[in-house]
């Protein structure tokens, strides 16, 4: 059995490299990758109900289907992604919301999907009580929403 342990050492370092190189994959996503997008739904709009959708990439370029936004400035960035990455999701999540959704009265839901190596993360407002002030919900509006973006 001795000739076959160079070739069990083999397979194990083989396997071993290829576990971590997963994990390296999975840690260092493309500069494209969406970080986080945000959907408003809700209103009233002449075509129907109103809505729009943004996507905001690692590279801070922010993609959307109505208005305008210009690319995220990188200290924004930065702390849009330290938010994210040090939120307490379960605590976020574990906050109902109990009042009435603003679609039932012309208003709208902001609905927040944060994708993630174990899955999405969706964070929608009248399903979870939202804080804006806190990250990184204050600042991905103020990016989204605040004059001059």
């Amino acid at each position: 059995m001795r000739p076959h342990l160079p070739l069990l050492v083999l397979t194990g370092l083989l396997l071993a490299a290829a576990v971590a190189g997963c994990d390296l994959f999975r840690a260092v996503q493309p500069s494209s990758a969406i970080l986080v997008r945000v959907e408003t739904s809700g209103g009233e709009c002449p075509q129907g109900e109103c809505g729009n959708r943004w996507e905001i990439r690692r590279d801070g370029v922010v993609i959307s289907t109505g208005a305008v936004v210009p690319d995220i400035e990188p200290q924004v960035l930065t702390r849009i992604i330290a938010g994210i990455d040090s939120a307490d999701w379960a605590a976020v999540l574990a906050r109902p919301f109990t009042g009435e959704c603003p679609k039932n009265f012309d208003g709208q839901e902001h609905t927040y999907t944060f994708p993630t190596a174990a899955g999405n993360i969706v964070v929608a407002s009248c399903t979870t009580q939202v804080d804006p002030g806190q990250e990184p919900f204050e600042s991905i509006l103020n990016a989204l929403f605040a004059a001059g973006g």
